[in-house]
């Protein structure tokens, strides 16, 4: 379906962009001033409302864990405690001095807990 509506045409010079203001029905137009343009009418589906993205994203499973997430959420209790007042990115900077000391074998211990837990997440 086609609306025939009268529109203003204003360049926006800053943007580079032009725009179409339709003008208010019931007044009285020249269109040689204005101009006529056809629209198509959009048939899409309305955008989901706030509602609809909460619920779907409560729905929503998360992605799995890896290694290294798994490890600093384990150890991040244990350097709380250590160092009260410590902020996040401190956290991280400690756990990861503590990752990369570890041994292989430990290390293949949280690899192994993280393929799990990316097994599970397929099922």
């Amino acid at each position: 379906r086609k609306v025939q509506q009268p529109v203003r045409v204003f360049h926006n010079e800053a943007l580079q962009k032009f725009r179409l203001c339709p003008v208010p029905e019931g007044s009285t137009v020249n269109t040689s001033d204005y101009g006529v343009f056809y629209f198509l009418c959009d048939k899409s589906e309305p955008k989901p409302s706030v509602s609809e993205k909460k619920e779907r994203e409560a729905n929503r499973v998360p992605r799995p864990r890896n290694s290294w997430i798994l490890y600093r959420q384990y150890h991040s209790a244990e350097f709380t405690k250590s160092y009260p007042g410590i902020t996040a990115s401190e956290l991280s900077t400690l756990i990861s001095t503590k990752w990369k000391a570890e041994p292989p074998h430990e290390k293949r211990f949280w690899n192994d807990l993280a393929e799990q837990e990316k097994r599970n997440h397929r099922e």
